[in-house]
């Protein structure tokens, strides 16, 4: 399998390199160029044009835009041409051939020219991409350099798998190096995973949120208090977004005294790679991978550094919202154990301003028989407006009230949308 591996890649190295360069250089383009901006700034903006907007009207706009083209080119031929009604004046962009195809835009209220360039459908960097720069043999050629990259990630997926195995007992700062391939991984709604142990795919589209909580714990051990807890979220973009939960904690041993002190740190971002869809059937998918730093002081977190990497699923009918999560906890210190993590919830919208829900949530520590954790919950969330929930859950474990699950479970936040 090496030898496959290594065959393959070696020719085709200088290749895929290129793929790869020119495909960040088109995702920097498309980000950052002045077409992606416009229509970011076109997408919140309402036309003035309406279906009551007679043909009449719109058809004075273009022949005042075409007489502005035809006096300054002649009768080009026109290949296409674009209408647009948003923005602080409707625009109509022609694209005509000639001796050199060109691409006029012209304001259609005044018949002014707003821009005269050449015409160039496809930019030099995506025709390099595409191998379509070289000719027929360049696109023949992509096609090998695509099948390629396939087999290497094929083949070096059951390469790392077989070294994963050999390593799976491995803790400490090595076991991040098996955690790299994950994190290159690809991983709205009216509901959200918030209060839920259980994480979804939903988050708000863009801006802070904001969610003052405490989180209350009784079992066989102390009583825990998690308060006040401040979990800061915010959306870069509509599907990335970005996590900060830091708290204090108070521990009441069941033998006497007390101690309190700052809890373990955690950060995650969430990437939620595709989105839910009626028609066809399709749920949301997203990735989360967390970071937890050992910052905890008088003996009330773990001392461990853990990574997780889960992955979301979630699916609206109608009023019923489904999601689940599933992954692994790797632990980089030998204070804390690797675990499969795994949850299941359901909300129902009751009201417009009302939903209720339930949790089952549970970890487990693979190849050690008993040890597990479960814990069933219910909860609702209130809606008061767009900016402020109430949130609140009660539930208890139904796997290891022995071992410390917890006899009783609360928690209580507000949310706060900004």
């Amino acid at each position: 399998m090496r030898k496959w591996h290594r065959w393959i890649a070696l020719p085709f190295a200088v290749l895929l390199l290129s793929v790869a360069v020119t495909g960040v250089l088109l995702q920097f383009q498309q980000f950052f160029g002045e077409e992606e901006a416009q229509r970011e700034k076109l997408a919140t903006v309402t036309s003035a044009f309406s279906l009551d907007t007679t043909g009449a009207d719109v058809a004075a706009k273009f022949d005042r835009a075409r007489a502005a083209v035809q006096a300054k080119v002649g009768t080009a031929r026109l290949d296409a041409f674009e209408v647009q009604l948003k923005g602080d004046h409707p625009t109509v962009t022609f694209h005509v051939v000639g001796s050199a195809a060109r691409k006029l835009v012209i304001n259609a209220d005044t018949g002014a020219i707003e821009k005269d360039e050449t015409d160039v459908r496809e930019s030099f960097i995506l025709r390099l991409h595409t191998g379509e720069v070289f000719g027929d043999g360049g696109v023949v050629l992509g096609m090998f350099w695509g099948t390629a990259l396939v087999v290497l990630v094929v083949t070096g997926g059951i390469l790392y798998w077989q070294m994963y195995r050999a390593r799976a007992r491995v803790k400490g700062w090595k076991a991040i190096f098996w955690l790299l391939p994950l994190a290159l991984l690809p991983p709205s709604l009216a509901f959200a995973g918030s209060p839920f142990l259980t994480d979804d795919p939903g988050f708000a589209p863009k801006g802070w949120e904001i969610k003052p909580a405490l989180v209350y714990e009784s079992n066989v051990n102390a009583n825990v208090l998690a308060a006040p807890i401040l979990d800061l979220n915010y959306s870069i973009v509509e599907h990335f977004k970005l996590n900060l939960t830091l708290a204090e904690k108070t521990v009441w041993p069941k033998d006497g005294g007390a101690h309190t002190g700052l809890a373990d740190t955690d950060f995650k971002f969430k990437w939620r790679f595709l989105d839910e869809r009626l028609d066809p059937w399709i749920p949301a998918l997203s990735m989360a991978p967390n970071v937890t730093f050992p910052t905890a002081t008088n003996g009330v977190g773990t001392r461990g550094w853990g990574v997780r990497f889960p992955m979301q699923i979630g699916k609206t009918f109608d009023k019923l919202y489904v999601y689940g999560e599933a992954g692994y906890q790797w632990a980089l210190s030998d204070e804390s154990d690797n675990r499969f993590i795994y949850g299941v919830a359901a909300q129902y919208q009751l009201a417009d301003h009302w939903n209720v829900g339930v949790e089952l949530n549970g970890t487990d520590l693979l190849g050690i028989a008993g040890d597990y954790s479960g814990v069933v919950q219910v909860g609702t969330v209130y809606t008061f407006n767009d900016h402020v929930q109430f949130q609140a859950t009660v539930g208890r474990t139904i796997r290891d009230e022995d071992s410390g699950g917890p006899q009783l479970l609360v928690t209580a936040l507000l949310q706060f949308n900004i």
